[in-house]
């Protein structure tokens, strides 16, 4: 007995060749017919989700095979925008994120490069603070692209079973269709033939058209996941590298003027730019360098002194081992803590030493002065 041919599922086709299947509203990805193939139905498409087909194959006799490299999918717009919408908002966000707390630590770092009192944080805290900024921009392209790859992925996964899921359904309507009609004038397919049907109806070619195998397997997948997709990731990746680059230049380059003495105020003074300026000992490596004793100033040491800042002064009675009887200095070391980094260095005339060999020795604070002072050398000329 003849079979009435099967009923293309799902699908209509327009003047163009073309198939206004819905598969555009359902499928994640859509299928891109070479040149001279016609489009299969919303079924095909959503059972093969990611499908590879070998070399040479073609869905019907007499069709032109596939150009070399030919990409056959490529993302649904309007489905996969809503599938991808929330994993890269998050990941826009962190990247927006990423990019603020690179420009805040790169600004953070340069302040404290140039105020000597948040030194300290500037090589902490705010280096910190941009290479996390720096890292989240590195981590933003490769964030989309394993978005865009596990997308793919579910999509390709999913794909048998909802084949069948279709499959199965329309199977079951077919029998029910069959059961209202008389048996002995209609002869119910197995699913198996329902299914080949199904599937070669899928391209609207005759019933004995090749088809492919249903038992092969999905191998591989579809890959559109080049950067090329994606030039917002691009231009986040290259900054995140710069920053990286210009945060490590940064630190090496200017992080020695966290030694002490180097680069600060007064390293332009006499003495100050020698080598171990400003240290205990300093005075052995300036020129002219005498030994000698300090102590805190007395109120008879003030006695006809005067100081000449409002903020106030520190005030010093230094004492040589040897009389001097030229000009003298002292080399006076600042600093935020009693113990920390200096952050200053300046040289001071001594006054005529009483005796050659002793002198008070008053120096006024400025609005921006640190804390502590100390004589770290004197010289005699």
């Amino acid at each position: 007995m003849a079979t009435k041919r099967l009923a293309r599922y799902g699908a209509e086709v327009d003047g163009a060749g073309t198939r206004n299947d819905g598969s555009e509203r359902t499928s994640a990805l859509r299928f891109v017919p070479p040149p001279g193939w016609p489009h299969p139905d919303e079924d095909w498409t959503a059972g093969h989700q990611g499908w590879q087909p070998r070399k040479d194959w073609v869905p019907l006799d007499g069709l032109p095979s596939a150009p070399e490299g030919w990409r056959f999918w490529e993302p649904n717009p309007p489905v996969w925008a809503r599938l991808t919408e929330r994993p890269r908002r998050s990941a826009h966000i962190s990247a927006g994120i990423s990019a603020v707390a690179l420009i805040l630590g790169a600004i953070l770092t340069l302040q404290g490069l140039m105020d000597p009192s948040s030194r300290a944080a500037a090589y902490i805290a705010y280096p910190v603070v941009a290479l996390a900024g720096v890292l989240g921009l590195l981590r933003y392209p490769f964030a989309l692209l394993r978005i865009t790859r596990a997308t793919t992925a579910t999509a390709v996964e999913g794909a048998a079973p909802e084949m069948h899921r279709r499959d199965r359904a329309a199977y079951e309507g077919y029998l029910a269709a069959i059961a209202d009609r008389e048996p002995s004038t209609h002869s119910a397919q197995s699913y198996d033939q329902f299914a080949d049907e199904k599937e070669r109806g899928a391209w609207a070619p005759p019933p004995d058209a090749p088809i492919r195998p249903r038992s092969a397997s999905h191998v591989g997948g579809p890959e559109f996941t080049s950067l090329r997709r994606e030039p917002l990731a691009i231009a986040a990746g290259a900054v995140g590298a710069l920053g990286l680059i210009g945060l490590v230049l940064l630190i090496v380059v200017l992080g020695r003027s966290l030694l002490p003495g180097a680069g600060l105020p007064g390293a332009g003074l006499p003495g100050a730019g020698l080598p171990g300026a400003g240290l205990p000992g300093a005075a052995s490596a300036d020129p002219g360098a005498v030994g000698f004793s300090v102590s805190d100033a007395t109120t008879a040491d003030l006695t006809g002194l005067s100081c000449s800042s409002d903020i106030g002064c520190w005030a010093f009675r230094i004492t040589l081992d040897e009389s001097c009887t030229g000009p003298a200095s002292a080399l006076v070391e600042f600093a935020e803590a009693e113990s920390g980094a200096p952050t200053d260095l300046r040289r001071f005339p001594l006054p005529d030493l009483e005796g050659g060999t002793t002198a008070v020795l008053v120096v006024p604070a400025a609005a921006d002065s640190p804390d502590f002072a100390s004589v770290v050398s004197v010289s005699c000329s």
